[in-house]
């Protein structure tokens, strides 16, 4: 009881001090930040193997995606809208900062997924690298 009661008390702070607490994420990422990056390079040194089977993984079922996307009998009307929201990526406004570390500088556009093109990110140049070793094992465009 005492438990869902703080729950509730935490996530209407959370809601009430956004700025507030995005600046003390941010304040605290720079204090720590070559900690952080070294804590993350070791990560991926050690689970190199495990990264890059899982990103093989993930590659190969988005092959199988773009192939079963490429052969479907789509409507002028779905190509139109699948044309238009590709486009719409592309013109998608950069935020002011990175969405992870909250820097201002080399902001660039990251996709979460490939097939869902307006979900966009604004991450900073280090931050875009990041989450591409992670997800495609170190290439920048993908494999």
């Amino acid at each position: 009881m005492e438990k869902e009661k703080r729950l509730k008390q935490m996530k209407a702070y959370q809601k009430n001090n956004k700025d507030k607490i995005r600046k003390s994420k941010q304040k605290r990422y720079i204090e720590n930040k070559g900690e952080i990056l070294l804590k993350q390079k070791n990560y991926y040194e050690k689970n190199k193997e495990a990264i890059l089977e899982r990103s093989r993984i993930n590659y190969k079922n988005k092959q199988k995606t773009y192939s079963t996307n490429k052969n479907l009998d789509l409507s002028k009307d779905e190509k139109r809208k699948r044309k238009n929201s590709r486009r719409n990526a592309r013109n998608y406004p950069l935020k002011k900062e990175c969405q992870i570390c909250y820097s201002p500088e080399k902001l660039e556009r990251h996709h979460w997924n490939y097939n869902k093109p307006l979900l966009v990110s604004t991450l900073c140049e280090e931050c875009h690298e990041i989450q591409h070793i992670r997800n495609f094992g170190g290439s920048k465009f993908g494999q």
